[in-house]
């Protein structure tokens, strides 16, 4: 079983969104026989990866998907003492395909992920995972078909200063 340990509250993005959803669903994409595929792997250097952060600036690639904080509330876990807090913490997971079955296959293959690495997720501090999806559709002539979920769980932070990276 694994554990649910804190995030430094200054690392409560970097942890959840980057080194979390967003690193965990690129590892996955890239295991051997997973649902999960990059239609266009390998990428090219110059080519956004297939996982992101944000939508991409310029000459987005389709498919992709975009991980991003979509909510956070937060209160102490005890009002008598503020070192710990807890925080519902939601994620949003855009899918943007170049087809309603490419869509189809994508959004069946990140429910997958989100069972198959609930664990994975919980060892880095994202616990009680929760998922709500909808149809993102909102532009007739689009020449993509999107879909959402929004992954709402718990998150437990220290004030701890925040990691640094030695480079």
């Amino acid at each position: 079983m694994s554990q649910n340990p804190t995030i430094p509250a200054g690392d409560l993005t970097t942890e959840v969104i980057q080194n979390g959803f967003r690193a965990e669903l690129q590892s996955y994409a890239d295991e051997e026989g997973t649902p999960l595929e990059d239609p266009l792997a390998p990428r090219g250097d110059k080519t956004p990866a297939f996982v992101l952060t944000s939508e991409p600036s310029t000459n987005p690639r389709y498919p992709h998907i975009i991980v991003e904080e979509s909510d956070d509330s937060a209160a102490p876990i005890d009002r008598r003492q503020s070192a710990f807090i807890q925080h519902d913490f939601a994620v949003m997971i855009t899918v943007e395909a170049r087809s309603s079955t490419e869509k189809f296959a994508l959004k069946d293959a990140v429910r997958h992920f989100l069972q198959a690495r609930e664990d994975a997720l919980r060892d880095r501090g994202f616990a009680e995972p929760t998922i709500s999806a909808t149809p993102a559709d909102w532009d007739s002539t689009s020449s993509t078909s999107s879909w959402q979920a929004t992954v709402s769980g718990l998150v437990h932070t220290t004030d701890d200063p925040p990691q640094t990276t030695d480079e």
